[in-house]
């Protein structure tokens, strides 16, 4: 009896994963951020079932809410804000092998509708550019393979900016990503740059590695 509930479980569990990673996922979002906070709102559909995530940023704190979106709850954010030029660093460091994670990517995805407008300015204009750089480059990936992207950028040299407003829907299924995934967590810069970080949080909490 035992055996057979092993076995029953098992096929179940294999059933389920075969069906996450060959179903098609529809995602719907809408996401805002400016300075004075930002909002997320993702709908995700799998095989009927959706699941709905609101979250909300205002004046450092975080509202969430997961299903409800009339239900928010209050907390205060664990990280800290990152450095930009240590960021906009390590993404042009990584800019060969996230183009190659991207342009497989692309393949894969079905876009119905996308919408981004955006605005940057860094506390570096150098950083600014390089970031402005990578945007456009993106673009052109994006626009190879989507027809239905509208996009705006405007680039902010004399100051620091940040307002982002995206929309749309995208179809995919997971299985065709997961070669593309694995390629780009073997490229030895993404090992090294994850290993940097997990060795600073490991230092913060007083563990040595």
């Amino acid at each position: 009896m035992l055996e057979s509930l092993i076995y029953i479980f098992i096929l179940f569990s294999f059933l389920f994963l075969v069906a996450l990673f060959c179903a098609a996922i529809e995602l719907t979002f809408d996401m805002n951020r400016s300075d004075s906070g930002s909002s997320r709102d993702v709908i995700i559909t799998w095989m009927g079932l959706s699941y709905h995530i609101n979250t909300k940023t205002k004046d450092g704190s975080l509202e969430e809410s997961s299903g409800d979106p009339d239900g928010f709850r209050t907390v205060t954010p664990q990280t800290p804000p990152l450095d930009t030029h240590t960021v906009v660093g390590e993404l042009h460091r990584l800019r060969t092998p996230l183009f190659m994670l991207f342009r497989e990517s692309m393949v894969h995805l079905q876009a119905k509708r996308i919408e981004l407008e955006m605005t940057l300015g860094l506390s570096d204009p150098a950083d600014t550019g390089i970031a402005c750089g990578l945007f456009y480059a993106i673009v052109g990936i994006v626009n190879s393979n989507w027809h239905q992207l509208e996009y705006s950028f405007t680039p902010i040299f004399h100051g620091r900016a940040c307002d982002i407003q995206a929309s749309g829907t995208l179809r995919f299924r997971l299985y065709p990503f997961v070669p593309a995934v694995l390629r780009f967590i073997l490229e030895k810069d993404v090992r090294n740059i994850a290993y940097t970080h997990l060795k600073v949080r490991l230092n913060k909490k007083g563990t040595n590695i």
